[in-house]
Order: C-alpha cells, then sequence, then structure tokens
C-alpha cells in the first residue's frame, strides 16, 4: 500500500470524516468495527478483529494445540 498524505478537518462534535479511499485500501466496509488507538501525537485506526479468528478465513472456531487457530469453513469435505 502506498502511504498518502491526507489532510482532514475535525469537525463538531470531535468527528473526522475519513477519505473513502482508506476504507477501500484497507477492505473496510460499511458497519464494520473499527479500532482506535492513540499513541503519543499520532491517532491509529485499524481494521477491528476479534481474539481467536482463523487468519485464512476470518472465521471463530476453535484452538488446536493450545495456539493454531483454524475455521471450519476452510475445511475440504
Amino acid at each position: 500500500m502506498k502511504l498518502e498524505r491526507l489532510c482532514c478537518q475535525v469537525k463538531y462534535l470531535g468527528r473526522i470524516v475519513i477519505p473513502n479511499v482508506v476504507p477501500k485500501t484497507l477492505y473496510i466496509e460499511e458497519k464494520d468495527p473499527v479500532e482506535v488507538y492513540v499513541e503519543k501525537d499520532s491517532i491509529i485506526l485499524k481494521k477491528y478483529k476479534p481474539n481467536m479468528t482463523c487468519a485464512i478465513t476470518g472465521g471463530v472456531s476453535e484452538i488446536l494445540n493450545g495456539q493454531l487457530i483454524l475455521s471450519t469453513l476452510g475445511e475440504s469435505t
């Protein structure tokens, strides 16, 4: 992903409108949960993924061997 510098204004009630190119680049869709972090003088937005999601399908499933998390959606029949 190419880093671009985008400038946004803070609106009433502290709202910031993020240009639609940013969510599209990160595959964030409408109503997807987003995490917000503050580090020193920076605000970091990250698409929220619940703990214990499958790295391949994104589904929530079981823990195997105490570490590996797989979704049954990726399972071949």
